[in-house]
């Protein structure tokens, strides 16, 4: 089957669905249906005109039950989960954890939101409080947290800066070699 487009003698063009089969060995066409004239934009009369025509659900009427009002972001955090597994930056985060038992906020989750939204759209500490928290996959990251949680949350990574790049060197030696870290020393 396939869809031909003919001419009337006023010279208007018209769509036809149209089967070709075999007879005395002459290729033959039947026409099926008859879609309506060139140019009208009547896909809706189209798609439901073909779905008659097919056993059981059509694809077409699938499509349009779908709706998609909200989605979730997931692959980029997958793959941050992974790097983070991988080079044991959750593990050094979670020694930097450890020296302050008190801290009152899932530090973790702050700083992996931080690093997937700067991957993602990189923005303000404001922008991934207001707007980017609510977009990213919830069942990674449940819960929401306060804006100066994201503060402190920095604050904190930036007093043990040192620990967590010495983590990082000695988990992986071979991430950095001489060359780079000569060059970040001067």
């Amino acid at each position: 089957m396939y869809i031909k487009t003919t001419k009337n003698k006023k010279g208007q063009s018209y769509y036809h669905l149209v089967e070709s089969y075999r007879e005395n060995g002459k290729v033959r066409q039947k026409t099926l249906l008859s879609l309506g004239k060139v140019g009208e934009d009547r896909v809706e009369d189209l798609i439901t005109a073909i779905s008659r025509h097919t056993n059981g659900t059509s694809i077409f009427e699938a499509i349009k039950s779908v709706s998609v009002e909200s989605t979730y972001i997931l692959g980029p955090l997958l793959v941050l989960q992974h790097v983070m597994d991988r080079f044991g930056i959750s593990e050094i985060l979670n020694d930097v954890l450890q020296k302050h038992p008190k801290l009152g906020l899932n530090f973790q989750r702050i700083v992996f939101t931080l690093i997937a939204c700067r991957f993602i759209a990189p923005s303000s500490k404001l922008k991934v409080f207001e707007h980017w928290q609510d977009e990213l996959y919830p069942a990674m990251l449940a819960g929401k947290d306060e804006l100066h949680h994201f503060y402190r949350a920095l604050d904190l990574l930036a007093s043990h800066k040192e620990d967590i790049e010495s983590g990082l060197f000695w988990r992986e030696p071979g991430l950095f070699d001489e060359k780079d870290l000569i060059a970040t020393r001067r």
